[in-house]
């Protein structure tokens, strides 16, 4: 009885032995066919995801350029006023009156317009004869002692060269005060255009400092922050960062000869050959660029940069490491994390399945062939056998034991009833077919 248990259970180990392997193949086939499945999803969705955020930064830089022309259009059009009302300063009549116009003109654009840091008059000498400052949101008139010489300075000698109705905007850079750069740093945009009388004579140049922090504010505020290793910057035409978002220590290092400056034509000079001019996208092994070359300007005017290649404009850079947009086999989405659970209990329920119906049908068989060994086994020992036969085709079947009974080769038998017949003995082979005959 004991080793009837013990080869019984010796058989159970044994095939569970065997059912570990096939089931093992079946998962790991199912879960490469899942895999790729999951892959080329993946790669799909990666390609519609870089693709709509190309897209939205793109929507975002040219929202930039249209808020920036919109603002130059604001700026030249008060620059425009405030040179009419300075044209007849010099005048006896109404002097006064016009001086005072000035002052609360000034004042009140100021007050309207934060981004407003001056509103000046230089005489054709380069001396300042008129200066309202922005301080704190209101305007304040600088005392005549307080006035500055600011006849070196490029805006003023390159707007002595505007003809009438030309404006001179100058490079974004930082605010100088008596020779010094201001500090705390204030990014300024100069916008200036001369004065003349009616005879076309030059009076001198009136001056608007445009605070440009707020318009890198924007910049910088607007594009929404998808990665913290994501990075917007704002170059000059000489690669110089104007506004670095992840980088701010490089701005304006242009104005700084004394320390190291920061420039992309220096750091990558292939990337920034890419991106200094026009629109679009570029990739190197890491990075995702988008970029935009941009010259802000006013629709209706003639306007004049002429400080040499800095003046031509500027370049947004938008980067994001290109791993950002690779999707993982795992998802990170609630729903497809189920999804992907789901699918993953289907692919080892059905292989399970298959092992088990797999396995269950070897032991079929193996019962089916081990029952027709006992047969034979039985026949032998009984000199029995068994025999069928197909009336519609005639095709006569007989068991291993009754060809040892008549003595007949069963490769020379030809397996049908007449090869029957001729085995029975010539005396009862006339009985033998009436019988099967009435049979039928």
């Amino acid at each position: 009885m004991n080793d009837r248990f013990f080869e019984k259970n010796s058989r159970s180990v044994f095939s569970v032995k065997h059912l570990i392997l096939p089931f093992l193949v079946l998962v790991l086939i199912f879960a490469a066919i899942g895999i790729s499945i999951v892959s080329v999803f993946a790669r799909v969705e990666t390609v519609r995801d870089r693709e709509e955020y190309i897209a939205y930064k793109q929507l975002l830089m040219n929202s930039f350029q249209t808020q920036s022309d919109h603002v130059y259009d604001d700026i030249t059009g008060d620059l425009l006023l405030l040179r009419d009302l300075f044209a007849g300063t010099g005048e006896s009549e109404g002097a006064f009156d016009r001086e005072s116009l000035i002052r609360t003109l000034t004042e009140q654009m100021i007050e309207s317009q934060q981004s407003y840091d001056q509103i000046r008059f230089l005489d054709a000498e380069g001396i300042e004869t008129f200066r309202m400052n922005n301080e704190e949101g209101k305007g304040r008139i600088v005392t005549s002692q307080d006035l500055q010489d600011k006849s070196d300075r490029y805006y003023f000698t390159e707007s002595l060269r505007l003809d009438l109705g030309e404006v001179y905007i100058s490079p974004l850079d930082l605010n100088v005060e008596n020779g010094e750069i201001e500090v705390p740093h204030k990014p300024m945009i100069r916008f200036a255009t001369a004065v003349r009388d009616e005879a076309g004579n030059l009076k001198g140049v009136v001056v608007l400092n445009y605070r440009a922090s707020d318009m890198l504010d924007t910049l910088r505020n607007s594009f929404t922050v998808e990665s913290t290793d994501e990075n917007i910057s704002l170059l000059d035409s000489n690669g110089f960062y104007l506004m670095n978002k992840k980088d701010p220590s490089g701005e304006f290092s242009f104005m700084f000869p004394e320390e190291t400056s920061v420039s992309l034509a220096e750091e990558d000079e292939k990337l920034w050959s890419i991106v200094s001019s026009g629109e679009g996208t570029t990739v190197d092994d890491e990075e995702l660029y988008i970029y935009r070359h941009m010259v802000p300007s006013s629709p209706n005017l003639e306007i004049v940069r002429r400080e040499g290649d800095q003046d031509a404009g500027w370049v947004m850079l938008s980067s994001i490491p290109y791993r950002y947009f690779e999707k993982t086999i795992f998802p990170d989405n609630p729903a497809q994390k189920i999804i992907f659970l789901v699918v993953a209990f289907l692919d080892v329920a059905v292989a399970a399945g298959l092992v088990f119906f797999w396995n269950r049908r070897k032991r079929d068989l193996t019962a089916i062939t081990e029952r027709n060994r006992n047969l034979e086994l039985v026949q032998r020992i009984a000199h029995l056998g068994f025999y069928t036969l197909d009336i519609t085709q005639n095709v006569l079947h007989w068991s291993d034991e009754v060809f040892q009974m008549f003595g007949v080769d069963p490769d020379a038998f030809s397996g049908n009833y007449e090869a029957f017949l001729a085995c029975v003995h010539p005396e009862d082979t006339e009985k033998i077919d009436k019988a099967f005959m009435d049979a039928l």
